[in-house]
């Protein structure tokens, strides 16, 4: 089935998975699963480590610590800082925390981060912020 699917131009197969599933990675890779979902922080997974240790072997939705982005602007630019310019370096990623709106303030404070982050071209947070942009666009791909 893989194979048929592939040869009609499929190449992200995906797996939805709230846990840790850092254990089984490899055995989905050699099964043909590129994309698991939501890469959930709070089961402790990492989309970073997991790019550093996979490469571009994966690809990932999801990432962002949706307890994180329920804080204040300054723990949500750390987790920002640490996320995002790894991760749009190398490609591959839609941003997101699951659920997808866990609260209109935490938009609000990540609109709040991109819009500084767009506007400041020479710092770091422009990174983050056009990063933030596409994350925060419904179907953008980073």
């Amino acid at each position: 089935m893989w194979d048929l699917v592939r040869s009609r131009g499929c190449r992200l197969f995906k797996l939805d998975s709230d846990g840790n599933i850092e254990s089984v990675l490899p055995a989905m890779i050699d099964g043909g699963v590129n994309l698991p979902y939501p890469m959930e922080p709070a089961a402790g997974m990492d989309i970073v480590k997991t790019r550093a240790q996979y490469g571009t072997q994966l690809a990932f939705i999801g990432g962002i610590d949706k307890h994180v982005i329920r804080g204040s602007k300054e723990e949500i630019s750390r987790e920002l800082e640490y996320k995002i310019p790894p991760m749009v370096r190398t490609g591959g990623c839609v941003f997101g925390a699951r659920p997808p709106h866990p609260q209109r303030h935490a938009y609000c404070e990540l609109s709040f981060l991109c819009a500084e982050g767009v506007g400041d071209p020479g710092s770091r947070r422009r990174e983050i912020g056009r990063g933030l942009a596409g994350a925060i666009r419904p179907g953008a791909m980073l």
